[in-house]
């Protein structure tokens, strides 16, 4: 008796199943570790912004050597860097520390510059880069209420200041 179906045919679809089954269990177990790991990172930063500069020691053991990211990604990391930074620079005030924020202010406005010479068009990565216009006023805000109030020196004496800072590390 002659077969007008080929069961072979769904010997090859069960056999891809299977393995796209192993490749979501994989998928899974990678993500299931990078969850582990960001929540590591974001305990290790609610700590240094809590923390006075002293008091920190920051040891992260780095072992994914096969991880690869876009640049896309890169870059939207970079962006969530900035609303980092921004927020240490509030904390960096409370804990005393008036020269930090001018430091993250220098650093925000040559980030932007530098993502200025990209040409975004993903609408989110669009987006979240518009952000970092927000996060430099936050900072800008922060050192004008310190200069105001005559905790840092004028702009041109804290960006001295900063390229000092700069030197020394």
């Amino acid at each position: 008796m002659s077969t007008i179906v080929d069961l072979a045919f769904f010997d090859a679809i069960q056999a891809s199943m299977e393995a796209e089954a192993t490749l979501k269990d994989n998928i899974r177990a990678s993500v299931r570790e990078l969850d582990r790991t960001n929540r590591n990172i974001t305990a290790v930063l609610n700590r240094v912004h809590s923390s006075p500069k002293e008091q920190v020691k920051v040891d992260l053991d780095n072992n994914m050597t096969d991880f690869q990211i876009s640049i896309e990604e890169f870059l939207h990391g970079v962006v969530s860097l900035t609303n980092e930074l921004s927020r240490l620079a509030v904390n960096a005030v409370t804990a005393g520390d008036f020269n930090r924020p001018v430091r993250i202010g220098k650093f925000l406005k040559e980030l932007y510059s530098g993502f200025q010479l990209l040409n975004l068009k993903n609408d989110t990565l669009r987006k979240r880069f518009d952000s970092i216009k927000y996060d430099i006023k936050k900072v800008e805000e922060i050192i004008y209420d310190l200069t105001v109030r005559k905790l840092v020196g004028t702009q041109s004496e804290s960006v001295s200041i900063a390229e000092s800072i700069e030197t020394d590390v």
